[in-house]
């Protein structure tokens, strides 16, 4: 198994608007509703190197090269090490431990 966790692209928030839409997603954490241009915004705000220490950073889960979903840091508190975590995995990708294994490896 090749996981990753890779800085998103802009291209990237078609799969996270898939990924929301989700009937699982919307069963377990129903969340809003936005816009394509809105999460390609939203990619784009927080897609930077872990060391830039930026509030919010977002990763994309690649599997053998391929989108699986996506982790979230928001609310960091850089000086406590705190920060909420948050994580969407598609459909086809779940129940494989994708995300007990990104939170392992998301940098820190």
């Amino acid at each position: 198994m090749n996981l990753k966790l890779v800085l998103p692209k802009a291209d990237d928030a078609a799969l996270w608007l898939q990924i929301r839409k989700q009937n699982s997603t919307q069963s377990m954490n129903p969340v809003g509703p936005l816009t394509l241009e809105t999460l390609r915004e939203q990619t784009l705000e927080s897609n930077f190197p872990i060391s830039e220490k930026k509030k919010t950073h977002r990763f994309m889960i690649t599997l053998n090269g391929e989108g699986a979903g996506f982790i979230s840091l928001k609310d960091i508190n850089w000086d406590s090490g705190v920060a909420e975590l948050g994580y969407l995995i598609a459909e086809k990708f779940q129940n494989r431990g994708l995300a007990t294994l990104g939170k392992k490896i998301t940098p820190r």
